[in-house]
Protein backbone atom coordinates (compact mmCIF):
# COMPACT_ATOMS: atom_id res chain seq x y z
CA UNK A 1 0.00 0.00 0.00
CA UNK A 2 1.47 3.55 -0.96
CA UNK A 3 0.86 6.01 1.72
CA UNK A 4 0.42 9.44 0.47
CA UNK A 5 -0.68 12.58 1.82
CA UNK A 6 -3.08 15.26 0.25
CA UNK A 7 -2.32 18.93 1.04
CA UNK A 8 -5.69 21.76 0.50
CA UNK A 9 -4.68 25.08 -0.81
CA UNK A 10 -7.35 27.79 -0.44
CA UNK A 11 -6.74 31.18 -1.83
CA UNK A 12 -8.26 33.47 0.66
CA UNK A 13 -11.67 34.85 -0.95
CA UNK A 14 -10.89 37.42 -3.59
CA UNK A 15 -7.25 37.62 -2.91
CA UNK A 16 -8.05 39.52 0.17
CA UNK A 17 -5.41 39.49 2.68
CA UNK A 18 -6.25 38.23 6.26
CA UNK A 19 -7.07 42.27 7.44
CA UNK A 20 -8.31 43.87 4.02
CA UNK A 21 -7.10 47.48 5.55
CA UNK A 22 -3.15 46.21 6.11
CA UNK A 23 -0.73 48.52 4.73
CA UNK A 24 -3.62 50.98 4.40
CA UNK A 25 -2.97 54.45 6.75
CA UNK A 26 -6.34 55.00 8.50
CA UNK A 27 -7.41 58.51 9.98
CA UNK A 28 -10.35 58.34 12.94
CA UNK A 29 -13.57 58.56 11.61
CA UNK A 30 -16.95 58.23 12.85
CA UNK A 31 -17.84 54.77 14.94
CA UNK A 32 -21.20 54.02 13.71
CA UNK A 33 -22.87 54.41 10.05
CA UNK A 34 -26.01 53.92 8.54
CA UNK A 35 -25.90 53.27 4.61
CA UNK A 36 -28.57 55.08 2.56
CA UNK A 37 -28.48 52.80 0.06
CA UNK A 38 -27.68 49.21 -1.05
CA UNK A 39 -23.80 49.71 -1.86
CA UNK A 40 -20.68 47.71 -2.95
CA UNK A 41 -18.03 46.63 -0.56
CA UNK A 42 -14.66 47.05 -2.19
CA UNK A 43 -11.27 45.16 -1.09
CA UNK A 44 -9.40 48.46 -1.51
CA UNK A 45 -9.84 51.83 -1.19
CA UNK A 46 -11.29 52.37 -5.16
CA UNK A 47 -13.82 51.93 -7.77
CA UNK A 48 -12.53 49.18 -9.52
CA UNK A 49 -11.58 47.29 -7.12
CA UNK A 50 -13.07 43.37 -6.85
CA UNK A 51 -16.41 43.33 -4.85
CA UNK A 52 -16.06 42.10 -1.49
CA UNK A 53 -19.59 41.93 -0.13
CA UNK A 54 -22.60 44.08 -0.19
CA UNK A 55 -24.70 46.50 2.36
CA UNK A 56 -28.07 46.69 2.02
CA UNK A 57 -29.87 50.05 2.73
CA UNK A 58 -30.39 51.32 6.22
CA UNK A 59 -27.86 48.55 7.42
CA UNK A 60 -25.89 49.63 10.46
CA UNK A 61 -21.99 49.24 9.85
CA UNK A 62 -18.94 50.01 12.18
CA UNK A 63 -16.05 51.86 10.97
CA UNK A 64 -12.39 51.10 11.79
CA UNK A 65 -11.43 54.46 10.06
CA UNK A 66 -10.95 56.32 6.64
CA UNK A 67 -8.42 55.77 4.29
CA UNK A 68 -6.12 58.50 4.44
CA UNK A 69 -5.68 60.68 1.43
CA UNK A 70 -9.46 59.53 0.27
CA UNK A 71 -13.39 59.50 1.00
CA UNK A 72 -13.37 55.87 1.61
CA UNK A 73 -14.54 54.17 5.08
CA UNK A 74 -12.65 51.16 6.25
CA UNK A 75 -16.08 48.85 7.67
CA UNK A 76 -16.35 46.35 9.72
CA UNK A 77 -19.38 43.49 10.69
CA UNK A 78 -18.74 42.47 14.14
CA UNK A 79 -15.14 41.45 14.67
CA UNK A 80 -14.75 41.23 11.52
CA UNK A 81 -13.12 43.36 8.60
CA UNK A 82 -14.79 43.27 5.68
CA UNK A 83 -13.41 45.92 3.00
CA UNK A 84 -13.87 49.86 1.90
CA UNK A 85 -17.40 51.56 1.16
CA UNK A 86 -17.39 55.32 -0.66
CA UNK A 87 -18.50 57.58 2.31
CA UNK A 88 -21.17 59.28 -0.09
CA UNK A 89 -23.26 56.02 0.53
CA UNK A 90 -23.26 56.55 4.48
CA UNK A 91 -24.14 58.84 6.90
CA UNK A 92 -22.99 59.15 10.65
CA UNK A 93 -25.16 57.84 13.00
CA UNK A 94 -24.38 60.04 16.41
CA UNK A 95 -25.22 59.08 19.70
CA UNK A 96 -27.58 61.65 21.16
CA UNK A 97 -27.86 60.50 24.16
CA UNK A 98 -26.97 62.24 27.73
CA UNK A 99 -25.35 59.92 30.57
CA UNK A 100 -27.41 62.03 33.21
CA UNK A 101 -30.68 64.02 32.38
CA UNK A 102 -31.17 67.65 32.04
CA UNK A 103 -33.20 69.83 33.79
CA UNK A 104 -33.77 73.11 33.48
CA UNK A 105 -34.39 76.07 35.94
CA UNK A 106 -33.23 73.62 38.70
CA UNK A 107 -33.01 75.39 42.45
CA UNK A 108 -29.67 74.27 43.60
CA UNK A 109 -29.41 74.36 47.54
CA UNK A 110 -25.77 75.62 49.04
CA UNK A 111 -24.46 73.75 52.02
CA UNK A 112 -26.21 76.43 54.64
CA UNK A 113 -29.65 75.44 53.25
CA UNK A 114 -30.07 78.92 51.46
CA UNK A 115 -31.40 78.65 47.63
CA UNK A 116 -29.39 79.77 44.92
CA UNK A 117 -31.45 81.27 41.89
CA UNK A 118 -31.86 78.96 38.39
CA UNK A 119 -29.93 79.58 35.44
CA UNK A 120 -31.76 82.41 33.54
CA UNK A 121 -29.55 83.45 30.30
CA UNK A 122 -31.93 85.01 27.78
CA UNK A 123 -31.00 84.24 24.16
CA UNK A 124 -30.61 87.25 21.80
CA UNK A 125 -29.28 88.65 18.54
CA UNK A 126 -27.99 91.44 16.80
CA UNK A 127 -28.93 92.14 13.25
CA UNK A 128 -28.82 94.84 10.61
CA UNK A 129 -31.12 97.87 11.83
CA UNK A 130 -32.73 97.65 8.48
CA UNK A 131 -34.43 94.22 9.32
CA UNK A 132 -36.24 96.38 12.00
CA UNK A 133 -38.90 97.92 10.28
CA UNK A 134 -42.02 99.12 11.45
CA UNK A 135 -43.72 96.19 10.08
CA UNK A 136 -40.94 93.31 11.60
CA UNK A 137 -39.27 95.26 14.55
CA UNK A 138 -41.50 93.88 17.15
CA UNK A 139 -41.39 90.52 16.17
CA UNK A 140 -37.73 90.04 15.69
CA UNK A 141 -37.44 92.48 19.11
CA UNK A 142 -39.43 89.54 21.12
CA UNK A 143 -37.50 86.98 19.26
CA UNK A 144 -34.32 88.81 21.44
CA UNK A 145 -33.19 90.96 18.57
CA UNK A 146 -31.21 94.06 18.90
CA UNK A 147 -30.92 96.36 15.99
CA UNK A 148 -27.36 97.42 15.10
CA UNK A 149 -26.22 100.16 12.43
CA UNK A 150 -23.42 98.43 9.93
CA UNK A 151 -23.67 101.16 7.19
CA UNK A 152 -20.05 102.70 6.54
CA UNK A 153 -20.85 105.76 8.85
CA UNK A 154 -20.77 103.68 11.76
CA UNK A 155 -18.81 101.62 14.00
CA UNK A 156 -20.19 98.33 14.20
CA UNK A 157 -17.22 97.18 16.75
CA UNK A 158 -17.96 100.39 19.05
CA UNK A 159 -21.81 99.60 19.05
CA UNK A 160 -21.49 96.17 20.11
CA UNK A 161 -18.87 96.91 22.69
CA UNK A 162 -21.38 99.61 23.95
CA UNK A 163 -24.44 96.57 24.25
CA UNK A 164 -21.73 95.06 26.84
CA UNK A 165 -20.98 98.13 28.96
CA UNK A 166 -24.87 98.80 28.94
CA UNK A 167 -25.68 95.03 30.16
CA UNK A 168 -27.61 94.19 27.34
CA UNK A 169 -25.43 91.43 26.40
CA UNK A 170 -23.16 88.93 28.15
CA UNK A 171 -21.89 86.82 26.08
CA UNK A 172 -21.66 87.18 22.18
CA UNK A 173 -21.05 84.04 20.00
CA UNK A 174 -19.63 85.26 16.35
CA UNK A 175 -18.05 83.59 13.22
CA UNK A 176 -14.67 84.99 12.95
CA UNK A 177 -14.95 84.75 8.93
CA UNK A 178 -18.04 87.20 9.03
CA UNK A 179 -20.07 85.16 6.84
CA UNK A 180 -21.41 81.69 5.55
CA UNK A 181 -18.89 81.47 2.94
CA UNK A 182 -15.30 80.39 2.61
CA UNK A 183 -13.06 82.31 3.32
CA UNK A 184 -9.14 83.03 3.12
CA UNK A 185 -8.66 85.44 6.02
CA UNK A 186 -10.54 85.96 9.28
CA UNK A 187 -12.31 89.32 9.50
CA UNK A 188 -11.09 91.72 12.77
CA UNK A 189 -14.42 92.69 13.97
CA UNK A 190 -14.43 89.65 17.02
CA UNK A 191 -10.82 90.84 18.02
CA UNK A 192 -11.37 94.57 18.43
CA UNK A 193 -14.86 93.87 20.40
CA UNK A 194 -12.81 91.73 22.98
CA UNK A 195 -9.80 94.18 22.97
CA UNK A 196 -12.61 97.19 23.68
CA UNK A 197 -14.92 95.41 25.59
CA UNK A 198 -11.90 93.99 28.17
CA UNK A 199 -13.55 90.45 27.60
CA UNK A 200 -12.02 87.05 26.84
CA UNK A 201 -12.14 85.58 23.68
CA UNK A 202 -13.26 81.71 23.73
CA UNK A 203 -12.93 79.63 20.83
CA UNK A 204 -15.35 77.22 19.45
CA UNK A 205 -14.90 74.97 16.55
CA UNK A 206 -16.91 72.51 14.52
CA UNK A 207 -15.05 69.16 13.25
CA UNK A 208 -17.59 67.86 10.27
CA UNK A 209 -15.19 64.78 9.83
CA UNK A 210 -15.55 63.38 13.30
CA UNK A 211 -18.70 65.20 14.48
CA UNK A 212 -17.39 66.78 17.30
CA UNK A 213 -17.75 70.57 19.04
CA UNK A 214 -14.73 71.96 20.25
CA UNK A 215 -14.39 74.18 23.68
CA UNK A 216 -10.84 75.82 23.82
CA UNK A 217 -9.94 77.67 26.75
CA UNK A 218 -10.12 81.58 27.38
CA UNK A 219 -7.92 83.54 25.45
CA UNK A 220 -7.29 87.48 26.31
CA UNK A 221 -6.09 89.83 23.76
CA UNK A 222 -2.75 91.25 24.05
CA UNK A 223 -3.02 94.23 20.91
CA UNK A 224 -0.92 92.62 19.25
CA UNK A 225 -3.41 91.09 16.32
CA UNK A 226 -1.10 89.30 14.30
CA UNK A 227 0.83 87.35 16.98
CA UNK A 228 -2.65 87.01 18.76
CA UNK A 229 -4.48 85.65 15.35
CA UNK A 230 -1.49 83.18 14.83
CA UNK A 231 -2.38 81.73 18.48
CA UNK A 232 -6.12 81.48 17.66
CA UNK A 233 -5.63 80.02 14.85
CA UNK A 234 -3.46 77.17 16.34
CA UNK A 235 -6.24 76.22 18.56
CA UNK A 236 -8.32 75.42 15.76
CA UNK A 237 -5.93 74.03 13.41
CA UNK A 238 -6.67 70.60 14.12
CA UNK A 239 -10.34 70.36 12.70
CA UNK A 240 -12.25 69.58 9.17
CA UNK A 241 -14.63 72.33 8.24
CA UNK A 242 -17.74 71.91 6.04
CA UNK A 243 -16.47 73.55 3.31
CA UNK A 244 -13.23 71.44 3.52
CA UNK A 245 -14.89 68.31 2.94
Amino acid sequence: VTSFTVIFMFAPRYGQATDPFEGYQLSPSVKTYLVLRDVNVRAKPMNKSIRVTRLKKHERVSAVGKAKGTRWIAVRKGKKNIGFVYDKALIPVINGSFKKPISVNKLVWKQDDSKLSPCDYKIKFIGKKELFNPLTAFFFKFLGGIPVDRSENSNLVDSVVNLFHLDKIQILAIAPEGTRKKVKKWKTGFYYIALKANLPILMVSFDYEKKQVKIHKKFFTTGNIKADFSQLEIMVSDVLARNKI
